[in-house]
């Protein structure tokens, strides 16, 4: 699945969306629907794919298996999206509602389903308010999340790639690095010396002149978050930041393809079998107010040398042994 930020609603559109909707558990059938709503995009359909087979297998002699159903949804505010969004669910008679991202689960909140929400989130779930806490959640939901040591470990990796570089510029949807994980994940010991700036877009066009700006020309080494706009205009993204022939780290291995010169991303499959593993807590009657988050244990770091040669950098040999993909 794919992640984003989180989206942010008017009080006139909680209220009048949550009107019919009430806070509380809603018993299984005997079919259970599991709702998977994310953007739709070939990957992500493709996700959804892998995650209804890893689904089949877990419950092949479950009976009656739980069924898997994808709701294509766009991330914003507007209250048309919503009021989509619930009838969709709605159609599909869902029992429990997986989020891709922290957007959709925030979305899920305003409409005051009725359903347990599974979500998949970069940032801390706390400390944005999806959960009360990682181990006893509440609030309806729990799930899976990257949290501040992903940032950590790309941030470390590009380090290793660029280490004379005294500033780091971070890359990433418009107001979604104000949460907390930069701050976390900057303050380790590795970045004492390196001055961070934050660059926010969300319209693709405003890239080239935002990396052309004399700020953007200061900075040694680029940061690529984690976040809803740098995955839907991944392209863009790329061949803004391969125009300025600065180092880069990417947050998914599909970027490497596109041109991008590293990349370091959790193992999502670690992240599916974690909401498989929800899903059968949740069939056996667990609340979800009582199964706790899980967090990012594992991840892939890859390395494309040719876009390395464009902007001058010779990996360290370790450092190309220890990569899972490389392309030469």
């Amino acid at each position: 699945m794919i992640d984003g930020r989180r989206s942010f609603m008017t009080a006139a559109a909680c209220v009048a969306l949550s009107a019919s909707t009430r806070l509380r558990a809603a018993p299984l059938r005997s079919q259970p629907v599991l709702a998977v709503i994310d953007v739709d995009f070939p990957g992500t359909r493709a996700a959804f794919a892998a995650f209804a087979e890893m689904i089949e297998r877990r419950f092949a002699t479950h009976s009656p298996k739980p069924v898997c159903v994808f709701i294509a949804s766009e991330q914003d505010a507007h209250p048309q999206t919503l009021q989509k969004l619930q009838r969709a669910i709605q159609e599909c008679r869902a029992d429990i509602l997986l989020a891709s991202n922290d957007g959709f689960a925030d979305m899920l909140r305003t409409l005051r389903v009725r359903q347990p929400i599974l979500f998949f989130t970069a940032l801390d779930p706390v400390a944005i308010g999806l959960t009360d806490s990682l181990t006893h959640p509440g609030l309806g939901m729990t799930g899976f999340a990257l949290g501040a040591n992903s940032d950590l470990k790309r941030g470390e990796m590009l380090m290793r790639l660029a280490p004379k570089s005294r500033t780091v510029g971070h890359l990433s949807t418009a107001g979604y690095a104000h949460d907390g994980n930069r701050a976390s994940a900057m303050s380790a010991p590795v970045f004492e010396r390196v001055a961070v700036r934050r660059f926010e877009f969300d319209d693709p066009a405003r890239l080239p002149g935002m990396l052309a700006s004399a700020e953007a020309r200061r900075v040694d080494a680029w940061d690529v978050g984690y976040s809803y706009a740098v995955f839907r205009h991944s392209e863009a993204v790329v061949a803004a930041l391969n125009v300025l022939r600065r180092p880069a780290i990417y947050p998914r291995m599909k970027f490497l393809q596109m041109g991008g010169m590293a990349a370091f991303e959790p193992r999502i499959d670690e992240a599916d079998a974690a909401w498989v593993a929800q899903v059968a807590l949740l069939l056996a009657g667990v609340p979800v107010e009582k199964i706790p988050v899980i967090q990012a244990t594992r991840y892939r770091f890859g390395i494309n040398l040719k876009a390395c040669r464009l902007v001058g950098i010779a990996p360290p040999k370790s450092l190309i042994k220890t990569a899972d993909v490389v392309l030469e």
